[in-house]
């Protein structure tokens, strides 16, 4: 019975020793594939496993202890576990005698344990000042005061087993430094280990620091491989993969195994075929021996005389036909031929004039999920769903897609809605300027850049959406600083292929209603129109457009004028004067400097 055996596995007797099986006997093939680790990091029971393979424990008596561990702590009581989004030092402010901090996994994401109404307290605390924090499924209150009771049993317990100093270096959690040969062995650590927090960030940050490395998740899930990729000493030297797949995924333990293999070989790593195939034994298959003439038949494109763009590859264009004129034309937005049932998950970078407000409202009405992002003064993860970043610093567009991609959240589009702002007529100044490229280019530069560094090669749609920057009716293009959009819009999806990007340009005043306007912008950002520059006048969609101008040749009339007035800067320069003299032989003119 499936049902039954899940719950079962809620069960800390259960859990932990099949915790430790999968995880063991995972790194067991990975080994036998020839992956062998050059150093080891667990989490909590993953240091057992660690240990277990670095030989201090022998399996059998590893499996002894985990089971003993699993069966004290069940005996223990009942207490609850907190994840919450807040450094150590400011969680540690918040916490009273009852509570521990189990374990430090990030910067600035903490395990809070303990019994099970302090949980519920402090987690109603922070839920009222709009702290992100979510309850772990577990049935007791690991590395907290509740285990005290059981701290000098278990380690008897473990004193009663043989144990070695490690023969591959692994990293305690206890304090996350190497394991010391003199202390990994003892059962005061062990015990020191039940009792203590987790010190996961400080680990894997010992390890990064090594330079560059393979980290490959050793076990179910990938809660260790999301931490690893938003750590903040990693870089683009380090490779994170894991072994299985997220609850959901479309493949199977083993395809993901396989794929990971893949992965593994393609960045270097030197695997052992014998014992991947053990114990088939694979044997080369010749290819049929069939004598190719090597003649080529090449099937030669068609000419198309009516198309001016196809003439160039028989000659040169004619230059009076070079010349392209920009015009705006009103078009429909097309209609997606299937409606997409799986909207996926949207990131809006929030506006002050409210329009991301209501386009967020109107997507949660239709049941999308979404997340908001501001400018602020730095990282901050405000909500669940809202955060703040500081726009002039890159790292922060890292740290944000990969918390997005940690809590599911990782978007299918992104509204990029930074440009949406007041009708502000005062007189163009530097600051402006600046202040405009920092939300627009450097903005959608940082983004890409992260979105490129992030992760996935997954389709992303970046709808950037703008106010008054086009010239469409006339005089409506009132925000030149913000014409380095356009060109932005153009250059990612040529270094990224994996994002599309489309300007969206507006008009509005501030205080009328926005629901009209967040409904287009909704339905621009959902279509699969191709369109790169898109705006939005008087209720109309128009689309960027271009025409052919022809210039006719002027080859014979005349450049200069016998009674004009030239002046030439830099005259008395090598340009200068070759062409001040040009001039005066060809008009008989007299030149003064």
């Amino acid at each position: 019975n499936l049902g039954a055996t899940q719950e079962r596995l809620t069960e800390t007797r259960f859990a932990q020793p099949a915790l430790f099986v999968v995880e063991y006997a995972l790194a067991r093939l990975w080994m036998k594939w020839g992956i062998r680790p050059t150093a080891m990091l667990g989490h909590s029971v993953g240091e057992y496993v660690a240990a277990t393979l670095a030989g201090v424990f022998g399996i059998e008596d590893a499996l002894a202890i985990i089971a003993e561990r699993g069966r004290l702590v069940q005996q223990s009581p009942r207490g609850a576990m907190l994840a919450v989004a807040l450094c150590e030092a400011e969680i540690h402010a918040k916490l009273d005698g009852e509570l521990d901090i189990a374990a430090v996994n990030d910067s600035d994401s903490c395990v809070v344990s303990g019994p099970i109404d302090a949980i519920e307290d402090v987690e109603q605390k922070l839920r009222a000042e709009r702290v992100a924090c979510q309850r772990l499924r577990t049935s007791h209150a690991f590395h907290s005061s509740t285990m005290d009771a059981l701290l000098n049993d278990f380690g008897r317990y473990v004193a009663s087993k043989p144990a070695a100093a490690p023969n591959i270096p692994y990293i305690l959690n206890v304090n996350g430094e190497w394991a010391d040969p003199m202390v990994a062995p003892t059962p005061a650590y062990w015990v020191r280990h039940l009792r203590g927090a987790v010190r996961f960030t400080d680990g894997l940050r010992l390890v990064l620091q090594q330079g560059p490395a393979i980290l490959m998740e050793v076990g179910p899930g990938q809660t260790l491989s999301r931490l690893a990729r938003r750590h903040t000493s990693i870089t683009a030297d380090h490779i994170v993969l894991a072994s299985q797949p997220e609850a959901g995924s479309p493949l199977s333990g083993w395809e993901f195994l396989l794929k990971s293999l893949g992965e593994l070989w393609l960045y270097g790593a030197k695997v052992d075929w014998e014992g991947f195939h053990d114990p088939e034994k694979p044997r080369r298959v010749r290819l049929p021996s069939y004598p190719f003439e090597r003649r080529s038949h090449w099937i030669e494109k068609r000419k198309i005389a009516a198309e001016p763009e196809l003439q160039a590859s028989r000659g040169r264009l004619d230059i009076a036909d070079w010349c392209l004129v920009p015009y705006w034309k009103p078009t429909p937005i097309p209609i997606p031929a299937v409606p997409n049932s799986s909207p996926g998950a949207s990131l809006l970078f929030a506006d002050s004039c409210g329009l991301a407000q209501t386009v967020a409202e109107h997507l949660r009405a239709t049941g999308e999920r979404c997340a908001t992002v501001e400018a602020g003064e730095r990282f901050q993860q405000v909500d669940a769903d809202h955060y703040r970043i500081d726009p002039r610093r890159p790292e922060n567009y890292v740290r944000l897609l990969r918390k997005l991609l940690d809590s599911g959240l990782f978007p299918e589009r992104i509204l990029h809605l930074w440009n949406v702002t007041d009708l502000d007529l005062q007189e163009f100044s530097l600051e402006r300027f600046e202040r405009a490229q920092c939300y627009a280019l450097h903005s959608l530069l940082y983004l890409a850049q992260a979105i490129g560094h992030a992760f996935t090669g997954e389709e992303i749609r970046i709808a950037v959406i703008s106010s008054a920057m086009q010239t469409v009716m006339g005089g409506d293009g009132l925000y030149p600083e913000k014409a380095t959009i356009a060109g932005v819009c153009r250059v990612i999806p040529q270094e990224y292929a994996n994002i599309s990007c489309r300007s969206i340009d507006v008009v509005f005043k501030v205080g009328d209603g926005l629901d009209r306007l967040a409904t287009a912008v909704i339905e621009e950002a959902r279509s699969p129109a191709k369109e790169t520059a898109v705006a939005y006048r008087r209720g109309l969609r128009w689309v960027q457009a271009y025409q052919r101008m022809h210039l006719p040749s002027h080859e014979n009339a005349p450049v200069l004028r016998t009674s004009g007035c030239y002046l030439i800067t830099g005259g008395l320069g090598g340009i200068g004067l070759t062409l001040a003299s040009y001039v005066a032989r060809s008009l008989r003119r007299k030149w003064s400097s």
